[in-house]
């Protein structure tokens, strides 16, 4: 069954999300993963609970919980975390 990482990030550092986001691509693909979607969000109408302090959104596609599951714990992502604390504030949920 797919999977979907859902991920709502505000920029904290330009610099440091153009180094990470250059590496995320080759360990996505690793874990059979791919960008689904990634954008400013908009308030709608009926949206009064949503977070005010995330202002982009990204979707990460994968064949299945496990793919998702080792590529967030891959050894390769994780020596990322630091360098993505510093580009962004972010919250990662997984659907599946």
């Amino acid at each position: 069954m797919t999977a979907l990482i859902v991920i709502e990030l505000t920029v904290k550092n330009g610099d440091k999300l153009k180094e990470y986001s250059a590496q995320t691509p080759a360990i996505l693909k690793k874990f059979n993963g791919e960008l689904l979607i990634k954008g400013k969000t908009s308030q709608l109408h009926d949206s009064a609970n949503l977070s005010p302090a995330y202002d982009t959104m990204v979707v990460f596609q994968f064949p299945s919980k496990e793919d998702a599951s080792a590529w967030y714990n891959s050894p390769e992502y994780q020596e990322l975390l630091g360098l993505r604390d510093e580009a962004m504030s972010s919250t990662f949920k997984l659907l599946a």
